[in-house]
């Protein structure tokens, strides 16, 4: 399946297929460091001294840990020369730090120079940690997807981000196919999907625009791959993909994530009696079950965690029907942070939301929000995702723009006018976007202190097996 120029006809109106605090996140292994041995002051006999070096920029408090002899440890933020310690190996580790934002948080990595500390008597060794901003965090991505033959992936920053604005992307990535989902997994490598491909750009081709080497290529290999529309990855780093052409949804396995290749989904869900029809979003609630939209049958639908665990035709465990158009060419899909599942109805120009108290069984619900069109604020809406304050983005491919509503527009159904519009030349059907780094790719734990909203789900959603992210 094709994607047709965006001249000659909208991409997206229509059915596809069928009719501050700053914190650490995870300790880098591995990261040793040599010392360089040099004369020190006065040490008791027998102890020598380390000084580790940290440089990060303003806003950035580095976490850094040093671990030696007799279960040493200590933890740093700032360079510090540690005196009196005893002599041995030392080994210098560094965490990964967010950065809080209101809209996107950044991550800065640690870079270390040498190996192994070793702290002699009456010496002092020497480390060194250097903190940056991992490239392509603190940004929000959207794909463009004008037609098959060219596209582009477009960063917007997090300040261009705070007010409207017409301003170009700070990063565009030239690419080859119509892009219409995006995620980003732990690492900050963007995910793309393109038709019958599916391709992972690095963080450190995320900084500069131009021509991306995709380090990994997934292809195709028996119906694997059939015109994949949306990503997600699990808590596991799994990935997952709607097949809008195969009424399908597929995962590959970090350990097929790797290399490039076309290898056997780990599992594959097929549809029964229209449990899959044009499956265009999908999204994980917060306890790891995958609900996934219908665009051809006008349906939301989830499959708990323990369906996702091997290949087969799982009836859904719910299903979610229309009523008075509450779903309406269903596309994106997210999860707001109280278990509210938002729903961009892409041929009804509006976006609802259905709360977590109407997930628990099969029916036709009434949203409890809609979100109506004004002013072209809603054009054929595709792609959804909430930022750090509970704000909602929805990219409009038939508008060529990317509205937000603030967390205060969505307590009650009305039209209002998006509290910021991103629009201009560069915005050529703008389908799937993602946040780098996404809330549910940081730990539970550090969600909140990173200035994402997080609010435990209540009821079904939190009773749930499965775990969480």
């Amino acid at each position: 399946m094709m994607i047709a120029p965006h001249a000659a006809r909208p991409i997206l109106r229509r059915r596809f297929g069928h009719a501050g605090a700053v914190l650490g996140w995870g300790v880098l292994g591995g990261l040793g460091f040599v010392g360089c041995g040099s004369s020190g002051g006065t040490s008791p006999s027998g102890a020598g001294s380390l000084t580790v070096t940290i440089t990060a920029s303003a806003g950035v408090t580095p976490s850094v840990a040093v671990s030696g002899p007799a279960g040493y440890r200590q933890s740093l933020s700032a360079t510090q020369t540690l005196s009196g310690i005893a002599v041995g190996s030392y080994t210098v580790t560094a965490a990964l730090v967010v950065v809080p934002n209101p809209i996107v948080a950044t991550v800065d990595t640690a870079t270390v120079t040498g190996g192994a500390a070793t702290v002699s008597a009456g010496a002092t060794a020497t480390a060194s940690v250097s903190y940056a901003a991992r490239p392509g965090s603190g940004a929000l991505w959207v794909a463009n997807a004008p037609n098959a033959l060219a596209a582009t992936v477009l960063a917007y920053a997090a300040a261009q981000l705070a007010a409207s604005t017409q301003a170009a992307p700070t990063t565009a990535l030239a690419t080859e196919g119509g892009q219409l989902g995006a995620a980003f997994d732990a690492s900050g490598t963007l995910w793309l999907s393109t038709p019958n491909v599916i391709g992972a750009v690095p963080a450190d081709q995320l900084a500069t625009s131009g021509i991306p080497s995709f380090a990994v290529i997934l292809g195709a290999t028996g119906g694997s791959l059939n015109f994949p529309a949306a990503l997600a990855f699990d808590a596991s780093g799994t990935l997952w993909v709607a097949n809008n052409g195969g009424n399908t949804v597929v995962a590959f396995a970090p350990n097929q994530l790797t290399t490039s290749g076309s290898p056997t989904p780990a599992v594959t869900l097929s549809s029964t009696g229209g449990s899959l029809n044009g499956p265009i979003g999908v999204a994980f609630d917060a306890s790891s079950n995958l609900w996934v939209a219908n665009n051809g049958g006008n349906t939301v639908v989830e499959f708990t965690a323990s369906q996702l665990g091997s290949t087969g035709g799982p009836t859904p465990a719910v299903t979610l029907s229309a009523t008075a158009g509450s779903l309406n060419g269903p596309a994106g899909l997210a999860f707001d942070a109280s278990g509210t599942l938002w729903v961009a109805n892409n041929l009804g120009n509006t976006v609802v939301a259905l709360a977590s108290g109407q997930l628990g069984s099969t029916g036709s619900p009434s949203p409890v929000v809609t979100v109506r069109a004004t002013g072209g604020s809603l054009n054929g809406p595709f792609g959804v995702a909430f930022d750090a304050s509970g704000g909602l983005w929805v990219t409009n491919p038939n508008g060529n723009t990317i509205v937000q509503f603030a967390a205060s527009q969505l307590v009650l159904s009305g039209a209002p006018t998006p509290n910021v519009i991103v629009g201009g030349s560069s915005l050529a059907g703008p389908a799937g976007l993602a946040f780098d780094p996404s809330a549910a790719m940081l730990p539970l734990q550090l969600r909140a202190r990173a200035g994402y909203t997080v609010q435990i789900p209540a009821g079904r959603l939190e009773s749930r097996a499965g775990g969480g992210y």
